[in-house]
C-alpha cells in the first residue's frame, strides 16, 4: 500500500507525518528536522486520538495559558506539555521508554496556533488518505469486510428503501463516516454522564461531547474511521442503570419524516392572527390535505409563534414548504413544517 507524507515548516522547523501501518504497534510517526537534529516519535492508534485531541486544544486555548497531558501505553508514556519561552509558547511532546533515554518533539504555536493547527491537518491527511487507500487494497485482493452500508472511497450506501420503490444510491459521508451514534430508551437533557461513560470506555481523561440530535439521541465523532468501527463494535454500556446504544451514523438520523408525509402533526409559521381559526385553517390546506384536530394552544391563543395542526392528506399530493395565502387584498407567505415534538398536546376535534 501506498504511504502518503505530509511536511510543514514552522518558523525554520521541519516537521513529517508518515503512516507508519501497524509495524511494531506504531500507527503514524511524526519527526522533527530542525539543524542537523532528526528525532521521531511513533503514535498507536489511542496515542494518535489522544494528540489529535490535545493539539485541537492547544489552538482553541487562550494565548496566555498552557496545560500538562499525559497518557500511559503499553509500552511507553507520552507527556504534552504547553509551555512559553521569549519567542512565545511551543508544545513539547516527551516519549517516555523503559530503557532508554526520553525522546521529545518541539512544535511552535506559529502565529496565532498556526503551527500546530498545521500539523494537527497533516496527521488527519496521512490518517484519511491511508484509510481510504487501505480500503482500495483490500477490494483489489478480493479481501475487504464490508461493514453494514460502508465501503471503498470513504463513501456509504444509504439504504433508503421505501415500499419498493427506491433501491438507494451513494452519499458522501465525508465526517460521518467517523461518527458514533448514542441512542437512549429514556429522555436525555444532559449527556455529560453518558460523555463522561465513554472517555473511560476509550481509555482517555475527562469527558466525550456528545452533541444531541434529538430527546433519545446524540451525536460525537472520533479521530479515525477505524475508531469509530472500534467503537461501534462496544455496541452498548450501561450509565446510571440506563442503557445506551452505540451505533454508526445512517443518512436517516435527524429525518422527521419516514418516506411520505401522510398524516401527522404540522406548524404553519407567518400566518396572521385572524386566520387561526378551524374553518379557515380547513380552508387553506383543503388542496393538501384535511385538518382534523387542532392543538390546543392554538385555538386559545396561548402560544401566538405558531399554528400547530394534525392533517390526514390527500393521495399523491406532495404539500410545499411555502404556502401563498391570499386575503382580500393582501398576500401572505406561510412557512411549512412537519413538527418533530415527542407529546401530543390536549387536542381541539374538528366537526
Amino acid at each position: 500500500m501506498k504511504c502518503k507524507v505530509e511536511r510543514i515548516i514552522v518558523e525554520k522547523k521541519s516537521f513529517q507525518v508518515e503512516f507508519e501501518g501497524l509495524n511494531g504497534g506504531t500507527w503514524v510517526s511524526v519527526t522533527e528536522r530542525s539543524r542537523g537534529f532528526v528525532v521521531s516519535i511513533g503514535f498507536d492508534m489511542e496515542e494518535l486520538d489522544w494528540l489529535m485531541e490535545h493539539l485541537k486544544k492547544a489552538v482553541e486555548m487562550e494565548a496566555s495559558r498552557g496545560f500538562v497531558r499525559k497518557i500511559r501505553g503499553k509500552t511507553k508514556t507520552l507527556l504534552m506539555e504547553i509551555c512559553f519561552n521569549n519567542r512565545g509558547r511551543f508544545m513539547k511532546i516527551t516519549e517516555f521508554v523503559t530503557k532508554r533515554k526520553p525522546l521529545f518533539l518541539v512544535v511552535p504555536e506559529g502565529v496565532k496556533g498556526k503551527g500546530w493547527e498545521d500539523l494537527r491537518k497533516a496527521i488527519l491527511s496521512v490518517q484519511e488518505y491511508s484509510e481510504r487507500d487501505g480500503g482500495a487494497s483490500k477490494e483489489k485482493n478480493g479481501n475487504i469486510r464490508m461493514y453494514g452500508d460502508t465501503f471503498r472511497g470513504g463513501r456509504s450506501y444509504a439504504k433508503v428503501v421505501e415500499a419498493g420503490l427506491r433501491t438507494g444510491g451513494t452519499l458522501s459521508a465525508g465526517k460521518w463516516a467517523r461518527a458514533v451514534i448514542c441512542v437512549s430508551q429514556e429522555k436525555v437533557q444532559d449527556w455529560t454522564h453518558e460523555g463522561r461513560a465513554i472517555a473511560r470506555m476509550m481509555g482517555m481523561k475527562g469527558m466525550v461531547s456528545i452533541n444531541p440530535i434529538s430527546a433519545f439521541k446524540g451525536c460525537f465523532f472520533v479521530s479515525s474511521t477505524r475508531r469509530a468501527e472500534r467503537v461501534h463494535d462496544q455496541g452498548r454500556l450501561s450509565v446510571k442503570g440506563r442503557t445506551i446504544l452505540l451505533r454508526k451514523w445512517s443518512p436517516k438520523e435527524n429525518m422527521v419524516v419516514q418516506g411520505k408525509f401522510r398524516r401527522g402533526w404540522l406548524v404553519l409559521k407567518g400566518l396572521p392572527f385572524h386566520l387561526w381559526d378551524e374553518v379557515q385553517l380547513n380552508f387553506i390546506l383543503k388542496k393538501w390535505g384535511r385538518v382534523t384536530k387542532v392543538a390546543k394552544e392554538t385555538l386559545k391563543l396561548v402560544d401566538l409563534t405558531r399554528v400547530k395542526l394534525w392533517v390526514e392528506m390527500l393521495p399523491n399530493v406532495v404539500l410545499p414548504a411555502l404556502l401563498e395565502v391570499e386575503d382580500g387584498e393582501w398576500s401572505y407567505t406561510v412557512a411549512v413544517s412537519v413538527t418533530g415534538e415527542d407529546e401530543m398536546p390536549t387536542l381541539s376535534h374538528l366537526r
